[in-house]
C-alpha cells in the first residue's frame, strides 16, 4: 500500500531540467520515516528494499512520463502492431513495459540503472545500440551449439584476424562494458581479454532487459550478463554456467515430449537455446542465443504478460478478440483457457513436467490464417520434473534424467 500510494500521488518526485529527469528531494523525506524507525546498517535487508522502492517509484514515474509526453502521430506509431517477420514479440514487449507485475510491486525498478541508462538501454525508450565485443583465450572458453552466420569475424571488431587461434570473442553489452575489468577485479578474478576497438551488431532490448532481439535478424536474441537487479536486490541479472546447457536439455526433453504426443506438437512451439558459451564458468562472461522457430515468422506472437496491457486505449487482449474472434469474448477465453489448461495439465499429470510460470517466457501464438492458438515456450531451465511419472509415459527419458540428475527433477 506504501507503494501504491507514492506511486499515485508522486508525480512531484521527479522534474525536467534541459529535457531530461532528474531525481528531485522529496522522496528522500517520506522514506526518512522507515530510516527512524528500523535499523539500516549497510548492506541491510531493509536499506536494500528502501532502495528497490526508490528506484521502483523514480523509474516508473520517468517511463510513464515517456509513454504520456509522445506525440499522437509517434503513439500510433508505435501501437500500430505488425506481426510480420517476428515484430509482434518487440513491440508488445515495448507495452507491455509499462504494464506493473500482478504480484510484485516494485517490478519496474532496475537496481544499477540511471536515468541515462533508461534512455539507452530498455524497451520503455524503445532504445537501440551496438553491442561491444572482447576477445577471450579459447582455453577458458566453453561453447555449445553452432554461431550463427552474422557472428562477426575479427576484423568486423577492428581486431587482428590472427587472433583466432588462440581466442575467441564474446558480446558485451555496453552498459557493462566499462566497468568489467573492475568488477571482476573486485572479485580477483584474473583474466585476460582484449577490448574491441568497434561494436558490432545492433539490437534493441526486449522486457527482459538484459535479453536483446538482433535487429537484422529478428528470430535471433541474444541474452547477455548485466550487473543491475531486478525482482529483488538479491536476484543480479548475470548467467550461470549451468543454464546454459540446462535452458538446451529441457527443450531437448521436450521436443522429444512433442514427438510422441500429437496434441502437445499442435500446442507448442520451442525456441532453440542451444547455443551459448560462457568463460572459465564466469556469470559477466557468457550468453545464450536463441532462435525462434521459422516457421511462427508471420505469426501473431504475444507474451502472456502483455495481453493486459493497453495498446492505444484498448487492452492487448481486447484488440485480440475484435480482430480475430469477431468480438465474441467468449469464444476467445474458451480457445485460450482450453489451450492452456489442457497443455499444462498433460505435461504435468502425463509426463511429470511442471514448467515455471512466468508471463514472459510464456508466449500466445495465433495464426493468422487459421486463427488458432498455440503456445511458445523459451527460456526453460528451471522446471520440476517427477522423474517416475515421466520414466512410466516415455521410458526412454531416463537418458535425459541420467544427463540431468539433481539440476531439474524431483522424485
Amino acid at each position: 500500500m506504501f507503494y501504491a500510494k507514492m506511486v499515485i500521488d508522486s508525480s512531484h518526485l521527479v522534474h525536467q531540467k534541459n529535457n531530461q529527469y532528474q531525481q528531485s528531494t522529496a522522496m528522500i523525506t517520506l522514506l526518512k520515516m522507515i530510516y527512524q524507525q528500523y535499523e539500516t546498517r549497510d548492506n541491510s535487508p531493509l536499506l536494500f528494499a528502501i532502495n528497490e522502492y526508490k528506484a521502483a517509484v523514480y523509474q516508473t514515474i520517468i517511463c510513464n512520463h515517456q509513454n504520456t509526453n509522445l506525440s499522437q502521430d509517434k503513439i500510433n506509431k508505435i501501437n500500430k502492431i505488425n506481426y510480420k517477420n517476428f515484430s509482434s514479440l518487440l513491440q508488445c514487449d515495448h507495452i507491455a513495459s509499462f504494464l506493473d507485475h500482478p504480484l510484485y510491486p516494485t517490478a519496474r525498478a532496475k537496481l544499477g540503472f540511471n536515468t541515462q541508462d533508461l534512455y539507452h538501454y530498455t524497451t520503455e525508450f524503445k532504445a537501440k545500440f551496438k553491442l561491444n565485443w572482447i576477445a577471450v583465450p579459447k582455453a577458458l572458453s566453453t561453447l555449445s551449439g553452432t554461431l550463427p552466420s552474422f557472428w562477426p569475424s575479427f576484423t568486423d571488431v577492428g581486431l587482428n584476424q590472427s587472433l583466432q587461434h588462440r581466442y575467441t570473442l564474446l558480446p558485451v553489452h555496453p552498459f557493462l562494458i566499462q566497468r568489467l575489468k573492475s568488477l571482476l577485479n573486485s572479485q580477483e578474478i584474473e583474466l585476460p581479454f582484449i577490448k574491441a576497438p568497434r561494436s558490432f551488431l545492433t539490437v534493441k532490448p526486449t522486457l527482459s532487459i538484459r535479453t536483446v532481439s538482433i535487429t537484422d535478424h529478428n528470430n535471433f536474441h541474444l541474452k547477455l550478463p548485466l550487473d543491475i537487479r531486478t525482482l529483488s536486490t538479491k536476484n543480479i541479472r548475470t548467467i550461470k554456467a549451468s543454464t546454459i546447457n540446462d535452458g538446451h536439455q529441457v527443450q531437448s526433453l521436450l521436443e522429444y515430449i512433442r514427438s510422441q504426443d500429437i496434441e502437445l506438437r499442435n500446442n507448442i512451439s520451442l525456441t532453440s537455446e542451444h547455443t551459448g558459451m560462457h568463460v572459465n564458468s564466469q556469470p559477466m562472461l557468457a550468453f545464450i542465443l536463441r532462435q525462434y522457430p521459422e516457421q511462427l515468422k508471420n505469426h501473431w506472437i504475444i507474451p502472456i504478460a502483455a495481453l493486459g496491457a493497453k495498446n492505444n486505449g484498448k487492452l492487448i487482449i481486447q484488440h485480440l478478440v475484435d480482430d480475430h474472434f469477431n468480438k465474441d469474448i467468449n469464444q476467445f477465453l474458451n480457445s485460450y483457457f482450453n489451450l492452456i489448461i489442457h497443455t499444462h495439465l498433460k505435461l504435468w499429470l502425463v509426463y511429470g513436467v511442471a514448467l515455471e510460470a512466468n508471463q514472459q517466457n510464456s508466449l500466445l501464438v495465433i495464426n493468422p490464417t487459421t486463427k488458432n492458438l498455440s503456445l511458445l515456450f523459451k527460456d526453460n531451465d528451471a522446471p520440476r520434473i517427477n522423474s517416475k511419472i515421466l520414466i512410466k509415459a516415455l521410458p526412454q527419458s531416463q537418458d535425459y534424467l541420467k544427463k540431468n540428475h539433481g539440476s531439474t527433477y524431483f522424485n
